[in-house]
């Protein structure tokens, strides 16, 4: 046969004939750059194609030379190793249910083989807006579905090069709340993202540092102080199935694992148990607290000078009704020139739509894919972190910059993400014994600097006694 078409499907197989065939050629036309793998009634690999050479009628080609059942299979260039592979080993773990099960629904797992080494993290306790999350699903948007993924990427990839994982691997992102973790087995994780107090069993954690669980101890975490996200990586990644290459969470959509929704008490995840390697902290350039920088547009025509002036020159607060779809502004009403309603076009993270009440939102990663308000202005990409960690109710500013400005600043972190291996220390363990320096005098004798009588029992205690 031949002008086959196929669409892509993380995986899925297609027939290209049910019967036996004449020997000739078959012509591929994937959506986009895919790896095929050939397979015949014998199980072997016959041929392999990469990503169509050249624009000529935008597939490629090849050929074989032996009557007998034929089967295509597509997947990602990375899944298919070089080499020839048994039909039930390509076939193997390829197809999924793309339903899921829903908002509400049970979790898929992914099982351990036997006498594999699991340990799990049960969810004693922990607060609203936490759940599972990863680098998110890049390339999916055009399918109409939202990327998802972490609210602060390089928390996240901190966390994670702290136990040795890919950086955008899945953790837990714990919002403002505080939580608590109980090990069952050993854990090794990492703790990155907005500062908060930690402890395991009664001793400290530092933050953007790693430590390992013993089997019961239980990983106390408080509220966040200074943002609102933190990410907890745990040594070898959790463990799920991921949907369209990743697992992070998407309430709405019913998407993730191992559980597709916020996370809540009497969870377990899944991970491998802890390796025993030293533990190890990490060194990150401190934020800052300058205006969140922001290109105009797409739709910034839509506006009059004076109301992008009054955007820029006003304080801002987000909203206590924000979520992980967008942050609702407060501040004063923007206004339009040409009303509110647009032809809807594309969205992305830090896109500042404006609907008709004049209240910017700025969308976020579980965002819709399309948006029909006029978007004034959009948050570069090196400050969108540290957006997404702004807390409810403080005041912040915006303040524009020009396109190549906003390219430098993804390229600068984009270099501090790849920096982040370099930036890794050993942890010098101290243990501390909390109660024991409450009731120490650290400070030794309190001088009042107005109070003469302070001053001679200070001199005593200095010089001694006669």
């Amino acid at each position: 046969r031949s002008n086959v078409p196929i669409t892509h499907r993380d995986g899925l197989s297609f027939d290209l004939a049910s019967a036996s065939t004449s020997p000739g050629d078959v012509q591929v036309f994937p959506t986009y750059g895919v790896r095929v793998a050939l397979v015949g009634a014998a199980g072997t690999l016959i041929a392999q194609a990469g990503t169509p050479p050249g624009p000529a009628l935008n597939g490629f080609s090849f050929s074989f030379d032996t009557g007998t059942d034929w089967r295509l299979i597509a997947g990602d260039p990375a899944d298919f190793p070089v080499g020839a592979r048994r039909r039930h080993q390509l076939h193997a773990g390829r197809r999924q249910d793309l339903s899921g099960p829903g908002q509400g629904g049970g979790s898929r797992r992914v099982r351990c083989g036997a006498g594999s080494l699991v340990s799990k993290l049960v969810i004693a306790s922990i607060g609203p807006a936490s759940s599972v999350q990863d680098g998110g699903r890049p390339g999916s948007q055009r399918y109409g579905l939202v990327p998802s993924g972490a609210m602060d990427r390089l928390a996240l990839a901190t966390a994670n090069t702290l136990v040795g994982n890919a950086p955008f691997a899945a953790t837990v992102e714990i919002g403002p709340f505080g939580a608590k973790f109980t090990a069952r087995g050993a854990v090794r994780v990492a703790l990155a993202g907005a500062s908060r107090n930690a402890d395991i069993a009664g001793r400290p954690m530092a933050a953007d540092s790693s430590a390992t669980l013993t089997d019961g101890e239980t990983l106390t975490l408080g509220f966040a102080r200074g943002g609102s996200f933190s990410y907890l990586a745990v040594e070898g990644g959790i463990v799920g199935e991921p949907t369209f290459g990743s697992l992070a969470v998407n309430a709405r959509a019913g998407l993730g694992s191992p559980y597709p929704r916020p996370l809540q008490a009497g969870d377990e995840l899944q991970m491998a148990s802890a390796s025993g390697a030293p533990e190890q902290r990490i060194e990150l350039p401190p934020a800052g607290d300058a205006p969140i920088r922001v290109v105009w547009g797409p739709q910034d025509d839509e506006f009059a000078d004076e109301t992008k002036k009054l955007f820029l020159d006003s304080e801002w607060k987000i909203s206590a009704t924000s979520d992980r779809m967008g942050y609702r502004l407060e501040g004063p009403a923007l206004k339009h020139l040409h009303g509110h309603n647009i032809v809807s076009d594309g969205t992305v993270n830090g896109s500042l739509q404006v609907p008709g009440a004049g209240q910017p939102i700025v969308l976020m990663p579980d965002r819709g894919t399309s948006g029909g308000y006029p978007k004034i202005a959009t948050v570069i990409s090196a400050d969108f972190g540290r957006l997404a960690q702004t807390s409810a109710g403080r005041g912040f500013r915006f303040r524009a910059v020009t396109m190549a400005e906003a390219q430098a600043e993804a390229r600068k972190l984009a270099e501090l993400l790849h920096s982040l291996p370099d930036r890794v220390r050993p942890l010098d363990s101290v243990d501390l014994n909390i109660d024991a320096l409450h009731d120490a005098n650290i400070a030794g004798h309190a001088v009042n600097a107005i109070d003469a009588r302070t001053w001679h029992a200070a001199s005593a205690e200095v010089s001694g006694p006669d």
